[in-house]
């Protein structure tokens, strides 16, 4: 009698493991364990953009939640200056704690004493972006898979839906008469990715002003992109097919979820 309630639980645990075997099998396809893994929201990430014009010009391009404003004597929070050709400009970004700066094409800087002044040289004649970022993690909204070549069939990222014509919008599917192409709609942007392996959330609100664009082209291809939402949040959205005949692998996409 003892030997059977031993066999009793193991019986149940293999059949526990075959069921996970199979559900496995079926499930949605994407291209690349990178949509597997970590795909809990695992909290906020703050982002604060500056985006510098050749000529030394700065726009302030704050993400939601993340006040920036002029240098002024008494203000508190991170002290930033930076140096264009048009001269120093100092701003003040309030994100509490540790931040970590990246300028466009080059590597995050941590900071971790608020009392610290930051200065950012951006050579004379080039456009970059200084992103100014809470955290270097990659906590994001879970993986969707969207139906990006539908005619008709815009798509809202940041709430994870498909939709119709109307604010909130991020993009939809322009069907020309002899091909189509993917359009981003309401301030929403889009950047091929081209660098070695999937990029981070880093590489993607450092992106130069001038490379994102609103109409991606006909996809012919497999491709990455880094995407910026009408609510200014960013994320990645891949084509693992070639287009809409292709019977591959359908779009995906997920974003990083900032305040």
């Amino acid at each position: 009698m003892e030997g059977r309630w031993v066999l009793v639980p193991i019986g149940i645990v293999v059949i526990l493991i075959l069921i996970e075997i199979v559900a496995g099998l079926f499930d949605p396809p994407v291209s690349d364990d990178l949509f597997r893994a970590e795909t809990r929201d695992q909290g906020a990430v703050a982002v604060a953009r500056f985006l510098v014009a050749e000529d030394g010009s700065v726009e302030v391009a704050a993400g939601p939640g993340v006040p920036v404003r002029p240098l002024e004597p008494a203000a508190t929070g991170w002290r930033l200056t930076l140096n264009t050709a048009k001269g120093a400009q100092g701003y003040t970004v309030a994100i509490p704690g540790d931040i970590h700066v990246v300028v466009t094409g080059g590597e995050p800087r941590t900071y971790r004493d608020a009392d610290v002044p930051i200065t950012v040289e951006i050579p004379e004649g080039r456009a970059a972006t200084v992103a100014v970022l809470d955290s270097l993690l990659q906590p994001r909204y879970d993986t969707v898979t969207f139906d990006a070549f539908k005619p008709g069939n815009y798509m809202d990222f940041d709430h994870r839906k498909p939709m119709g014509p109307g604010p909130g919008a991020d993009s939809f599917y322009d069907r020309g008469v002899l091909a189509g192409e993917i359009v981003m709609v309401n301030g929403a942007r889009a950047v091929e990715w081209e660098g070695d392996g999937y990029a981070w959330l880093a590489d993607c609100v450092s992106v130069a002003p001038d490379a994102w664009r609103t109409e991606l082209g006909w996809m012919n291809d497999t491709g990455t992109f880094c995407v910026q939402t009408s609510e200014g949040r960013f994320g990645l959205m891949e084509f693992p097919s070639a287009g809409p005949d292709d019977p591959g692998p359908i779009p995906v996409y997920f974003i990083w979820k900032t305040r």
